[in-house]
C-alpha cells in the first residue's frame, strides 16, 4: 500500500516479489490502480479482499492507510493462530507464547504508529 500511495511505480517495482507464491495477484494492476477502491478491486478473489473492504470505511473517513494495514495484519495473525491451534499440545503452547509476544509487539507498534504517524495525536 505504501508503494502504491507513493506512485513511484518503476523505482518501487524492484522491491516487490512478482512471483506467484500462493495467490495469483497481478502486481502491475495494483501499482497502476488509480484509487484505493480500484486497488482493492484487484484483490477480489484473494483472501486479502475482505480485510481490505473491512478497512475501507475507516480509510475513507480518515484517509489513513493505518486502517487498511492493520486489517491485513489482523487477518494474517488470525489465520496464523488458527493454524497454530492444530499443533500438538506441547508445540501449540510454545507457538502461542511466541506468537503472542509477537502480537503484543505489533499491537504496541500499531498503537504508537497510529497515534504518532497516522493520527498525529502526540
Amino acid at each position: 500500500l505504501n508503494v502504491w500511495m507513493g506512485k513511484k511505480i518503476e523505482s518501487n517495482r524492484d522491491h516487490i516479489n512478482n512471483n506467484k507464491i500462493i495467490h495469483d495477484i497481478n502486481i502491475d494492476h495494483l501499482l497502476r490502480s488509480t484509487s484505493i477502491e480500484d486497488f482493492i478491486s484487484f484483490l477480489n478473489g484473494t483472501p486479502y479482499y475482505n480485510p481490505m473492504i473491512e478497512g475501507l470505511k475507516d480509510y475513507n473517513k480518515n484517509k489513513s492507510l493505518f486502517y487498511l494495514e492493520t486489517k491485513l495484519e489482523q487477518f494474517y495473525y488470525d489465520n496464523l493462530i488458527k493454524a497454530g491451534r492444530m499443533l500438538n499440545k506441547k508445540d501449540r503452547t510454545l507457538f502461542m507464547r511466541l506468537i503472542g509476544t509477537e502480537i503484543d509487539i505489533i499491537n504496541i507498534t500499531w498503537i504508537f504508529s497510529g497515534n504518532i504517524v497516522y493520527l498525529k495525536k502526540f
